[in-house]
């Protein structure tokens, strides 16, 4: 399974979808700027929320603020960026239609405030960055979308971000031998050609999470 995670804290704590994680016997993290770690911990998860935070080490990362979700206007322009079958990073235009309890809409969970939005998903996503206008990341979509969908909703990443704090619980396996489908080696934006890709993930301080749940 390969997935998009977010840098939250500059000595290599990212935050991902605990789905993709959970499982994984080995787990392996691809840099926007081709660096690759196979050393990667896990320091704390939320199952309500699908959210897990892991970390790499010898790294000093620059990381953006995370907005406010709460603060996003009705209507605001979001930018979402995902890996999409066929395509290692991927991008579509979105807008906020709420920020809201997750009990409020059908299948997302119950006592916790997600962001919600309108966008055109593929399906075939293990979750996915959610950016602003000024491209900061304000929230984690967790959740596998299996089939297209026109809305959806994400968790506010100033809201799960102290899961970064503490010492590492869980060690994955050495994920060297895990490499990327050869589909998927050059990086490729799918709605929007005229911007560079990587000037996109390095705004958005995206990883790719590439993990196996089986030897």
């Amino acid at each position: 399974r390969i997935a998009p995670a977010v840098a939250i804290k500059s000595d290599g704590v990212f935050l991902v979808p605990l789905d993709v994680v959970k499982d994984a016997k080995e787990l392996q993290i691809r840099l926007q700027n081709g660096e690759v770690f196979d050393d990667v911990s896990m320091i704390s998860l939320d199952g309500r929320r699908n959210v897990a935070t892991i970390k790499i080490r010898g790294v000093e990362l620059k990381v953006a603020e995370s907005p406010n979700a709460d603060a996003l206007k009705l209507g605001e322009k979001l930018t979402i960026v995902m890996h999409s079958p066929g395509n290692l990073w991927s991008e579509t235009i979105a807008s906020v239609t709420g920020s809201k309890m997750a009990d409020e809409i059908q299948g997302a969970g119950q006592c916790f405030r997600v962001l919600q939005f309108e966008a055109e998903l593929p399906g075939g996503i293990d979750g996915a960055i959610v950016l602003d206008a000024s491209e900061n990341p304000v929230a984690v979509l967790t959740n596998e979308v299996v089939a297209p969908i026109n809305s959806g909703f994400a968790i506010p990443i100033a809201s799960v971000k102290n899961l970064g704090d503490g010492a590492s619980t869980r060690s994955f396996g050495n994920g060297k031998a895990l490499t990327l489908p050869a589909s998927l080696a050059a990086l490729k934006l799918l709605r929007n050609p005229s911007k560079d890709p990587k000037d996109l993930l390095l705004s958005s301080k995206t990883i790719a999470v590439n993990s196996r749940t089986s030897l």
